[in-house]
């Protein structure tokens, strides 16, 4: 009878042991990387929600209002909520403004309480980063900035 080639106990356990290894090393790397572009992608659904609310005011031909919150972003067509985005938990929005008005000319008006403001800032961080969105009012741009 021929002697069946295969592999012992030992070379098994080494080879588990390696793969152990690795994993330990390679997969928090995976998950950080992984937060992160999630981050990202929700400070694009930020942008989103502006350009989305330019979009409709045209369409509607309406005013449409952005409130900016700790908690999240509301969207307002003629004083009836259209929508909201909320923040995720370990997410923090900073804004000096509180509320944005957009108009079909594609003009914005960002209020901070009292005040109208030419330009403003959100800021969103998390501990995978800050980004900055950046709000024009005349031009109505709304753009990341690097």
């Amino acid at each position: 009878m021929a002697a069946k080639k295969s592999f012992t106990l030992l070379e098994l356990l080494i080879v588990i042991a390696i793969i152990s290894i690795l994993s330990v090393i390679i997969l928090p790397g995976f998950s950080n990387k992984y937060n992160a572009v999630k981050f990202d992608n929700f400070c694009f659904k930020v942008v989103g929600v502006f350009k989305f609310s330019q979009n409709k005011t045209i369409q509607e031909a309406k005013v449409v209002t952005v409130k900016i919150k700790q908690d999240g972003l509301s969207v307002y067509l003629s004083d009836e909520k259209a929508g909201e985005l909320q923040i995720p938990a370990g997410y923090k929005i900073d804004s000096e403004i509180t509320s944005v008005d957009m108009f079909p000319t594609g003009e914005m008006r960002l209020y901070a309480d009292s005040l109208v403001l030419d330009r403003a800032e959100i800021k969103l961080s998390s501990k995978f980063g800050v980004k900055k969105i950046v709000l024009s009012a005349g031009a109505g741009d709304v753009s990341i900035e690097k």
